[in-house]
């Protein structure tokens, strides 16, 4: 079965699963009409399974990245996708989606501060719990030390030696691509993906999903959107920042400080951890 296949039956699946704990009733409240409330259902599906379920199964965004293949503006796809279907929404409800959904009540400084102190407390969060998971799924065999699924079993090649045999020569694993990619684009462009990364999720994420279908589920989604990576300790630490950053909106029913830490987390991984991590490795092959 193709990818795009089972990004649909999952997309499917979940759906069945929210309609039977209820989580599907804000399309009867949001939506009149059989006829556009079923095209509502769609057009959520269709989304979700794009964005979410696509990376999950892996056609959303291999990690190997070849230069002359990816471009930049591919990194804002999932983002554009997105920006459609909050626009197309607010369409079918005949409503301003902003006041609904969002809960903005305009510019407040002391929303920047506290997003600033919200953003370092969740990447302080997010790592302590890697350091805490990462470290037990390593010590268990269960992943390698760049954090990808570690096979117990690999057959040896047509030469019979072991394709492992790399590692087990001193070399460390290589860390995703596009993550070095990613860490070689110039300021501004990085700057230009926290951005739009840090205000199109939120919206999505947080002011649209979060108050539908609950905090676990669209964390849950959230990281899931996240998966093509293979790495399973970035989903814990993407979960652990999304559950943070979701009970603050909870809290403060202010969608303007989880934006603003979601772009200092975002910051403080593609400025400084990222190419820190990238250097060392480097450094040790």
């Amino acid at each position: 079965m193709s990818e795009l296949a089972n990004a649909a039956v999952l997309t499917a699946a979940t759906l069945v699963a929210f309609g039977m704990g209820g989580r599907l009733e804000f399309l009867r409240r949001e939506i009149h009409g059989h006829r556009r409330r079923a095209t509502a259902l769609l057009f959520f599906a269709g989304t979700l399974c794009t964005v979410v379920f696509l990376p999950l199964t892996g056609a959303g965004g291999p990690p190997a990245v070849v230069p002359d293949e990816f471009s930049f503006p591919m990194l804002f796809a999932a983002h554009a996708v997105l920006l459609f279907f909050l626009i197309g929404w607010q369409k079918l409800t005949r409503h301003p989606i902003v006041p609904r959904g969002f809960r903005w009540r305009g510019f407040r400084l002391s929303d920047v501060t506290r997003g600033l102190r919200l953003g370092v407390a969740a990447w302080a969060i997010t790592l302590s719990t890697l350091l805490v998971v990462g470290g037990a799924l390593q010590s268990m065999g269960w992943i390698d030390s760049a954090g990808k699924i570690e096979i117990s079993a690999q057959p040896e090649d047509s030469n019979g030696s072991d394709p492992s045999s790399a590692n087990s020569e001193g070399k460390r694993p290589e860390p995703p691509a596009i993550f070095q990619w990613i860490a070689e684009l110039p300021i501004t462009q990085k700057l230009a993906l926290i951005a739009s990364t840090m205000t199109v999720e939120e919206l999505f994420f947080r002011g649209f999903l979060q108050p539908r279908i609950g905090l676990i589920p669209s964390s849950l989604l959230f990281a899931a959107g996240h998966a093509s990576y293979g790495l399973p300790t970035l989903l814990v630490g993407v979960f652990v920042v999304s559950l943070v950053l979701g009970v603050a909106y909870d809290r403060t029913n202010r969608l303007l400080p989880v934006i603003v830490a979601h772009g200092v987390f975002d910051a403080i991984q593609l400025l400084v951890v990222v190419p820190l991590v990238l250097r060392q490795l480097q450094a040790l092959n």
